[in-house]
Parts: C-alpha cells; structure tokens; sequence
C-alpha cells in the first residue's frame, strides 16, 4: 500500500465530518455559457453502456463500472450540446475511451488502485 503523506492525514483529520459547498463553476468560470444537455443524451449512454463498453471492454467489470459511475456522456453534452447525434456519439465514445485508457494504464501500473 502506498503510504499517504503525514500532511494529507492532517487536512483529512481537520475536515472529517464537515460540509464542503462548492459554487456552480461552470457559472463562475464560463459566465456568458448556456450549460444545456444534449437532446440525445440518454440514447448515446445507453449504447455506450451497454455497447460500446461490452465490445471493447468485455472482461473488465471494474473499469466498465468506474466508467459508468463517472457520467461522461452527460458531460460531452455539456460541451457538445449543439452537435450532431453522429458527432456526439463520437466525441462521447472517445471521451469514455480516454478514460478507459487512462484508468487502465493507472491500475496497470497500480493494481491496488481503487477507481
């Protein structure tokens, strides 16, 4: 196991139990921005769950949950509001490929890493 920093176990001692607010960032960053959601939102998660990540992807259940739980296809709404299915569904695919890559290269290196 990696050992965590002696600094870190004191900011986490002096946090513990306590509530964090964070402002709407999209807002505070990206002021003149209208966040909006895709309208095809929920058919190109539903192929990437339960398609694209059982074809690439069939014998890890690990990431393919982690990749789930990280709701990417809602934030390639986010910025991809206006684009087209075909693009969405593109950019969306690749945003969970980056991911999928860039989590299994960390396990690989780590495997005691939880995602």
């Amino acid at each position: 196991m990696i050992p965590i920093p002696e600094e870190a176990v004191t900011t986490l001692r002096a946090v513990m139990g306590q509530t964090a607010y964070i402002p709407d960032l999209c807002t505070l960053l990206y002021p003149d921005w209208d966040v909006e959601r895709h309208e095809h939102e929920e058919q190109v998660k539903n192929e990437i769950h339960n398609d694209f990540l059982e074809k690439w992807w069939p014998h890890n259940e690990t990431l393919k949950t982690a990749a789930k739980k990280g709701e990417l296809v809602q934030e390639a709404g986010y910025f991809w509001s206006q684009t087209s299915l075909e693009r969405f569904r593109i950019v969306a695919q690749f945003m969970i490929w980056l991911f999928m890559w860039d989590d299994g290269t960390s396990i690989a290196a780590n495997p005691r890493r939880i995602c």
